[in-house]
């Protein structure tokens, strides 16, 4: 484990308006993290152990701000001042634990992973919220099961048992 390294580039400028009474800056930046210690890639659950941890992981973060403020003294003392800002930025995971790791055999990968953006959330996608309505009951009041025919080959099949169609 070694510690990581930071990179910045940073360019803007400050510009005043109205013997200084309005202001506006604008600011870009590129921040690259490299060699962030995080976990390993991920291990089958049967291994009983997380990941170990190591100098693994890079992030690149791109942003940028605009600031604009106002300020004026009146007569009588009294001073007004506003200022107002909007920024944003992205951090994408250039490096994960899984860099080393063909596409096909990334199934477990940690959200950790090479191409992502940090923070992301990932699940699964439903097509829709199954209602009461959409199942079979026998008699009694439960659920009928049916079974899909396999064929005894890796392709998948939307037959069910008596050829009746999905």
């Amino acid at each position: 484990i070694t510690w990581q390294e930071i990179q910045t580039i940073n360019t803007g400028f400050d510009l005043r308006f109205f013997k200084n009474k309005l202001g506006l800056t604008f600011e870009w930046y590129q921040r690259d993290t490299k060699n962030m210690i995080i976990p390993g890639e991920a291990l089958p659950a049967t291994y009983g152990a997380d990941a170990p941890q190591g100098n693994f992981g890079n992030l690149r973060t791109r942003g940028w701000e605009i600031s604009a403020d106002f300020s004026h003294q009146f007569g009588n003392g009294l001073r007004l001042t506003m200022n107002a800002n909007i920024s944003d930025a992205i951090t994408d995971i250039t490096k994960g634990a899984d860099w080393n790791t063909p596409w096909e055999n990334r199934l477990l990968s940690n959200n950790f992973a090479t191409g992502r953006r940090y923070g992301d959330i990932y699940g699964f996608v439903t097509d829709r919220l199954y209602q009461k309505e959409d199942f079979v009951y026998d008699d009694k009041g439960n659920i009928q099961q049916t079974t899909i025919i396999w064929d005894g080959t890796a392709k998948r099949t939307n037959q069910l048992a008596g050829n009746n169609p999905v």
